[in-house]
């Protein structure tokens, strides 16, 4: 918190509220930048070269976008994995209120002259991972026997159409992004008595997907558009859940050829440093390659506008109430 974004150098003024100087941190710099080389020693216990140039890394969602070709203004990363993390890149610093309300944070890309914002769900894919143990021990047992990947049996279940029940997916000690809550509850709405195990699945993923959809709504409110989508992490490799995303966001989301795009960016970063390549951006443009592009389709898109409509109104409807539980469970606690 003490490193001024805009003037990319560390902040005196905050730096002087908590009583600390410049000396006293690491010298701030880009990704990319060589810094030095091996020692000797090091490079001998590791049977390396001491030629081998130490760069300046990155945070692991910029380093994705990276990997993913997220380099230009309009472009969003989605990492699909335990949790569900969206990156957006901007051409200049977003700093206004929308933003600060609901604690979107704004620093430089590890691309060159860009910066990015992360929102986030944490209950990505550790959602259908609470499904598989608690509710799936069949498809447990019968993806052992064939020797297949079990959330290849739950995905196969999904019902075809959208659901019209309503998964809070506040299932961690925290929220994500806007609310950074840690006292809600998640939530399962909407059940009947004729609600199948197919729908159950798919409500689950949906409520991933609104919390995601929230967040680019309050981003396109703060200024922010996008107009594309890439999927990275284990999930970019689920077509149906690609699928669900562009249905649900009602913009274009691709896969592509790497979908370990954050290791990948790192690599990029470091061919930068020992001159491979003259900026990042060229990097990622020359090397980075989609694979698949998912089109949202327009009558789901509809269905899901109506269903967000109600969905944007279950975490503030409930939110006393949730707390209501949570001071329940604290009183109760051992």
């Amino acid at each position: 918190m003490g490193f001024d974004v805009v003037r990319k150098v560390w902040s005196e003024k905050v730096l002087s509220a908590a009583g600390l100087t410049e000396t006293q941190l690491p010298r701030p710099s880009p990704s990319g930048e060589p810094i030095g080389t091996l020692r000797p020693s090091l490079a001998h216990e590791l049977g390396l070269s001491p030629q081998v140039v130490i760069a300046v890394g990155g945070h692991d969602q910029p380093c994705g976008c990276l990997g993913a070709g997220v380099v230009r203004e309009g472009l969003a990363m989605d990492a699909i994995g335990t949790v569900d993390c969206l990156t957006v890149v901007m051409a200049q610093p977003v700093l206004n209120e929308t933003m600060l309300q609901n604690n979107f944070c704004c620093y430089p890309h590890v691309a060159e002259d860009l910066y990015v914002t992360v929102t986030w769900s944490w209950t990505g894919g550790i959602l259908l991972r609470w499904y598989r143990d608690t509710f799936a021990s069949e498809e447990k047992s019968v993806a052992a026997r064939m020797g297949v990947d079990v959330y290849d049996l739950i995905v196969a279940q999904v019902s075809k159409t959208p659901t019209n029940l309503f998964v809070l997916p506040h299932f961690t000690p925290t929220t994500g992004t806007p609310w950074m809550d840690t006292q809600s509850k998640g939530v399962i709405a909407g059940l009947t008595i004729s609600t199948t195990r197919g729908e159950f699945v798919r409500a689950l993923l949906e409520g991933v997907n609104y919390e995601i959809r929230l967040n680019l709504e309050l981003l396109k409110e703060a200024g922010i558009t996008i107009h594309e989508i890439r999927a990275i992490g284990g999930g970019a490799k689920s077509r149906f859940w690609l699928q669900l995303k562009a249905n649900m966001f009602g913009v274009k989301v691709v896969s592509l050829h790497v979908s370990e795009a954050a290791c990948f960016g790192a690599a990029l970063a470091a061919g930068k440093a020992i001159g491979k390549w003259a900026s990042m951006r060229e990097a990622a443009e020359q090397l980075v390659k989609v694979k698949e592009v998912f089109e949202p389709d327009p009558k789901e898109v509809a269905l899901y506008e109506e269903r967000f409509a109600l969905y944007r109104d279950l975490y503030p409807t409930l939110r006393e109430w949730l707390y209501r539980v949570h001071r329940l469970g604290a009183t109760n606690a051992p």
